[in-house]
């Protein structure tokens, strides 16, 4: 199996602080694992010298690059997934305070006066959760990088048999130091030792070896490192040829306090005098503990033994096979490894990823689904949402991870027909499905597909008599001033007249969709919000098409006038990534939801804040009913939860899922609620007495997460869209009762 590894090290910054050290750091840490680690090297910012690759010393680095680099390590297109990932960064970290604390890895353009901070921490895990990389190893060195690991009772990406290694150079409130003593940082500096496997007896350096070494080598510094270790011990870093080794002697004191009192983020302060030297000649002042004799190479050398045996792999499946069939493992565990501690944290201050790789398919199914994300992320993604103003057109929603899967192209397939209610019709295994949506006013159910992960976005027309008869039609688009770039958001309007996109860097225009022909024709552009590197995220037409709202990835939500294409509002309040916004349906009010815990309502003509609805966990999306009476959201506690919009009061709590619920639907008539889990099922529940009245479930036998609910004009068919991009289609349920 291949090692890989992502070496990131930025110098240069456009308003922060130049630094000297990370690009001198990331080239030793990336000559160590390659000489003794055999990881497969990749350099961001990379140059070639005397044709060599090199980190750049002056070369910049952009949030998308960082994204992009980021998703082909851990999330991989194909089935070419490593079995050890190591990402290591130094360079600036920023903090962002705003009542709640959030990390961020900064890029060459960050700038916190604009509030763009760089790579979110918080979207960092989230992928890490969604990675199927058996050993994820990450390294950073940089101001707050404890931000990763500012969770107790939740660890980044814990899955069932997967190894994890996380260090992290200081706390959440700490900053990172530049030693005076060497040309490395301080933290770095400890890790290239430590990774030497000549250094140690048994030649072998593993991810407890290395956590040892760093926490003794930086004992005394200003700064203290943090640590996660789970799962099997990992292998980093092995001599493979005789040399010279030294003798085995416990760790050295450590020496007095040698950092720059400059911290990376160019922070004042100041430091204390030092404390004069120990005189080690004293014998009572030397630790008693470190005279004894020590059993650690000796243990490292046993495990190391044991790990290169066959059988320890036999025992080591063996165990996986039934770790994963313990019914105590959940299935939130299994694809998102998110608890409910975690999702508290999710109230952090973070920015949603600014999306590297274009993405997602859009379809148009239906006048009556409503925006939603699946944190994917995060994601994605994500890091898209697409969003129907109407409360008969609903909305789509934007997913984190959905930014990462591979488009293998529209294939179509279908099941017999079955007389369970659960089983489906049809389904469409293109893993590659982002949102879904029939375009109303159609003879035939249409999708408008819109394929993502490509450099240029290309647009499908799928249309299907019946489960069994479906085609599909490229969708021409007509000429524009400028060509898409990186789409990042899509909607549909209520009467399928038109067709909004949003893409890279904040650009959001509007099209046409041609009554006969598989067209749309451009028609204007939006104005750009400030500032214009602001990506938007999720959009949502008014049901008469004079407004349209997008979320944007600073945390707040734009609204336009789409006849004269100016931006009228933005919406400011919540304190972490903005999971969708729609809508009332008489055009009034605006719904959003958000991973700090709430949702809020907004008047719509003038941008003031009206109500927030609080909850205990993070928020997958909100809507409207059909007669904007009640307010349904979707959160990560395992329900659904109903609210008057009057008076902004709990109604009803739908609860049955066994892991997050992660899109929620009122049916057309409001009589009925739909919500998909990320226990691969789709509920039906009875809106006025919340009683369940169905369960639905795909065909797949891995039980992927079903992340958006959908409905066919005619109401005829209840669609699913899960995690990998299949659509399945059932039968109305009500119509089997």
């Amino acid at each position: 199996m291949s090692r890989d590894a992502l070496i990131v090290g930025i110098n240069t910054y456009q308003y922060l602080p130049n630094l000297k050290a990370p690009a001198i750091d990331a080239e030793a840490i990336a000559q160590q694992l390659q000489t003794y680690g055999e990881f497969r090297i990749h350099r961001l910012p990379e140059i070639i010298q005397q044709n060599r690759p090199q980190v750049g010393l002056k070369t910049a680095v952009t949030l998308r690059e960082l994204e992009a680099a980021l998703v082909r390590l851990f999330k991989p297109p194909g089935d070419n997934i490593p079995q050890t990932a190591l990402f290591y960064f130094s360079g600036h970290g920023l903090q962002k305070q705003a009542g709640i604390r959030e990390g961020y890895l900064a890029v060459s353009d960050a700038n916190p006066e604009q509030s763009f901070y760089g790579l979110s921490l918080f979207w960092l895990r989230r992928l890490l959760q969604e990675s199927p990389v058996r050993q994820r190893i990450i390294l950073l060195d940089c101001c707050h990088s404890g931000e990763l690991l500012n969770f107790l009772d939740a660890d980044p990406g814990a899955k069932a048999g997967t190894d994890r290694l996380f260090m992290a150079a200081s706390r959440e409130y700490e900053s990172a130091y530049e030693s005076l003593n060497s040309r490395y940082s301080v933290f770095t500096d400890a890790l290239i030792s430590g990774l030497d496997p000549r250094s140690i007896p048994s030649r072998i350096v593993t991810n407890h070896s290395l956590t040892n070494w760093v926490s003794q080598k930086l004992k005394g510094e200003l700064q203290q490192p943090l640590f996660e270790s789970s799962g099997s011990e990992m292998i980093l870093t092995r001599a493979t040829h005789s040399a010279p080794v030294a003798a085995a002697t416990p760790p050295p004191p450590p020496p007095p306090p040698r950092s720059m009192p400059m911290a990376r983020q160019g922070a004042k302060g100041h430091t204390e005098p030092k404390p004069p030297p120990i005189d080690l000649s004293k014998p009572d002042l030397l630790p008693t503990p470190c005279l004894e004799p020590s059993l650690v190479p000796l243990e490292e050398s046993c495990t190391t033994l044991k790990y290169l045996s066959p059988e320890h792999h036999l025992l080591k499946a063996k165990k996986q096979l039934v770790a994963y069939s313990q019914d105590s493992l959940t299935l939130a565990q299994q694809y998102f490894g998110f608890s409910e501690q975690q999702h508290f944290q999710a109230q952090k201050d973070s920015k949603i990823l600014q999306t590297a790789i274009p993405v997602a398919l859009i379809v148009a199914l239906g006048l009556t689904f409503n925006q939603y994300r699946a944190a994917s992320v995060p994601e994605g993604e994500p890091v898209l949402t697409t969003a129907q103003s109407e409360p008969q057109a609903g909305h789509f929603f934007h997913r984190l991870h959905q930014h990462f899967s591979t488009f293998s192209g529209l294939d179509s397939s279908s099941l017999p027909d079955s007389e369970s209610s659960q089983a489906p019709l049809s389904v469409l295994p293109n893993r590659s499905i982002a949102h879904a949506k029939f375009l109303p006013k159609r003879a035939l159910p249409t999708l408008i597909a819109l394929e993502k992960d490509t450099t240029m976005p290309r647009f499908w027309w799928v249309e299907w008599a019946n489960p069994h008869q479906i085609r599909q039609i490229p969708l021409n688009l007509s000429a524009r001033p400028a060509p898409l770039d990186a789409v990042t958001g899509l909607a549909v309007s209520s009467d399928g007249a038109q067709v909004a996109i949003a893409s890279a860097p904040g650009q959001v225009s509007v099209w046409t969709v041609q009554a006969e022909s598989p067209a749309l024709e451009f028609s204007h552009d939006l104005e750009t919000p400030t500032p214009q590197t602001t990506a938007i995220r999720h959009l949502s037409f008014r049901s008469d098409r004079k407004q349209l709202l997008g979320v944007g990835d600073n945390l707040q939500v734009y609204l336009w006038d789409i006849d004269s294409g100016d931006r009228t509002h933005a919406l400011q309040g919540h304190q972490a990534p903005i999971t969708n916004a729609q809508f009332s349906p008489d055009g009034q009010q605006i719904i959003t939801a958000s991973w700090d815990k709430t949702a809020r309502l907004w008047e719509a003509k003038s941008g003031k804040a009206i109500a927030i609805l609080p909850h205990d966990t993070a928020l997958s999306s909100a809507a409207f009913s059909p007669d904007g009476q009640w307010v349904m959201t979707a959160t990560w506690d395992k329900t659904a939860k109903v609210w008057d919009t009057k008076t902004q009061t709990l109604q009803r709590i739908f609860a049955g899922h066994t892991a997050p619920v992660l899109d929620a639907e009122f049916s057309p008539d409001g009589q009925s609620l739909f919500t998909a889990g990320a226990d691969a099922t789709v509920r039906r529940w009875e809106t006025n007495t919340g009683t369940q009245k169905q369960v639905f479930q795909t065909p797949n036998s891995d039980r992927v997460p079903l992340e958006q609910v959908l409905f066919t004009p005619d109401l005829q068919y209840i669609g699913a869209l899960s995690q990998e991009g299949d659509l399945a289609v059932w039968p109305e349920p009500r119509n089997l009762e």
